[in-house]
C-alpha cells in the first residue's frame, strides 16, 4: 500500500497491486502535507497545515490518536525503524520525537531557529538528517541542513549553511550518506555524513528538485523536480541511468522496502507506480 498527501484535509491509501484507491482518510481540518507508513503496514501516521499529526489504523481507517503540541504547520514526518515511534518538523522551528503507542510528546529537539521542512531517519535507527527554511526578504533564501545522533538528540554536524532552498532530504539505510533536494538551482547534492563533505552534486533537471528519496539498499537515487520529470540516479558515479517524463510538476516520489517501484505523484492529482527492478 502507498499513500497520497492533499490540500483539501483527506489521505487516500492505494493498493499497489490493483493500482487504485481504495479508502479515503478524513479527519484533519487543513491541508495534509506528509505521511509515513510504519514498518509491518499496519499504521500511518499524518502530518497537516492544521499544526496536528494523526495515527491511523490502515485496515479500519479508524484514528487511532492525534499529536498534538507544535505551535505551527506540520511539514514532513517520518517513521523510526523499529515502528514504535516518529519524528515531525515543524514551521515552529522544532522537530518532535512521539511515541506511537500511546501519543506521548517524548522530545522536543531545538536546533533549528527557522521553519523546519523535512526529516529523514536512517534505517540504523541513530542518524537522523534534517533541514530548515527561511526567508528573510524577497531575494534571499536561508538554508540550514543539519545532522543528528537520535541517542542523544544533539546536532553533531552541520552540513550546510546558506546554501540554497533546501526542499527535501534522504538518508541511506546505513546513515553514512545523504542526499538534499534544491527548488531553486535544479539539482541535488550527495553527503558522506562521516567527514561532512559533497561527494558530488546530481545535474539534469531543469526545474525545482521537489522530493528525493533512496533506495533500501543504499545505492540508487530517485528525484522528482517540476521539469516534469522523474530521475533515477546512481549514488556512486552520480550517474543519471534511467528517466521518466510526466505530464505535470512531479511533486512527490517514494520507493518501498522491497525496492522494487517507485510511486510518485503529479500536481494534478495523478499517482504512478513505476517498475525500478532492472535498473542499474
Amino acid at each position: 500500500m502507498d499513500q497520497d498527501t492533499s490540500y483539501d484535509g483527506t489521505l487516500k491509501v492505494w493498493d499497489l497491486c490493483a493500482r487504485e484507491g481504495f479508502q479515503a482518510l478524513e479527519k484533519h481540518s487543513d491541508g495534509v502535507t506528509a505521511v509515513a507508513i510504519t514498518p509491518d503496514g499496519k499504521r500511518t501516521v499524518s502530518a497537516s497545515r492544521d499544526d496536528t499529526l494523526k495515527v491511523w489504523d490502515l485496515h479500519t481507517g479508524e484514528v487511532l490518536r492525534t499529536l498534538e503540541g507544535h505551535s505551527e504547520v506540520v511539514n514532513d514526518v517520518t517513521i523510526a525503524p523499529d515502528g514504535k515511534t516518529a519524528v515531525s518538523a515543524s514551521s515552529d522551528a522544532s522537530l518532535k520525537v512521539w511515541d506511537l503507542r500511546t501519543g506521548e510528546d517524548l522530545q522536543t529537539l531545538k536546533g533549528h531557529s527557522d521553519p523546519v521542512v523535512t526529516v529523514a531517519v536512517a534505517q540504523n535507527g541513530k542518524t537522523m538528517v534534517s533541514a530548515s527554511l527561511a526567508m528573510p526578504n524577497v531575494w534571499d533564501v536561508e538554508s540550514w541542513l543539519k545532522v543528528w545522533d537520535l541517542k542523544c538528540c544533539q546536532v553533531v554536524q552541520i552540513l550546510e549553511r546558506y546554501g540554497g532552498w533546501i526542499t527535501a532530504a534522504a538518508i541511506s539505510p546505513d546513515g553514512k550518506t545523504a542526499v538534499s533536494a534544491y527548488g531553486d538551482v535544479n539539482t541535488l547534492k550527495v553527503w558522506d555524513l562521516r567527514t561532512g563533505e559533497v561527494l558530488r552534486t546530481l545535474e539534469g533537471h531543469t526545474g525545482g528538485v521537489n522530493d528525493v528519496a533512496i533506495t533500501p539498499d543504499g545505492k540508487t537515487a530517485v528525484s522528482a523536480s517540476s521539469d516534469a520529470t522523474l530521475k533515477v540516479w546512481d549514488l556512486k558515479s552520480g550517474l543519471e541511468i534511467a528517466g521518466f517524463h510526466g505530464d505535470s510538476i512531479l511533486r512527490a516520489c517514494d520507493i518501498p522496502p522491497d525496492g522494487k517501484t517507485i510511486v510518485a505523484g503529479e500536481a494534478t492529482g495523478r499517482m504512478h507506480f513505476l517498475r525500478l527492478e532492472g535498473v542499474s
